[in-house]
């Protein structure tokens, strides 16, 4: 779901030869065993993963020199 994140901040995006991809690794606590507690709790972590690699691009791109 973080590569959603690219698709807002870069324009185009998934072109065949640019080589936009994401790597993600989390430790913490498991998500819930109630299934639609989980499926709420992995959009949550999703969206805020898309949200944060979006930011990260604009700030990279607005303090590159």
């Amino acid at each position: 779901m973080a590569q959603d994140g690219l698709a807002r901040a870069i324009r185009p995006v998934h072109t065949p030869l640019d080589g936009d991809i994401v790597f993600a690794v989390a430790k913490g606590r498991p998500l819930t065993s109630d299934l639609m507690d989980r499926c709420v709790q992995l959009a949550r972590i999703g969206s805020g993963a898309a949200d944060c690699l979006a930011r990260g691009i604009a700030r990279a791109v607005f303090h590159a020199r």
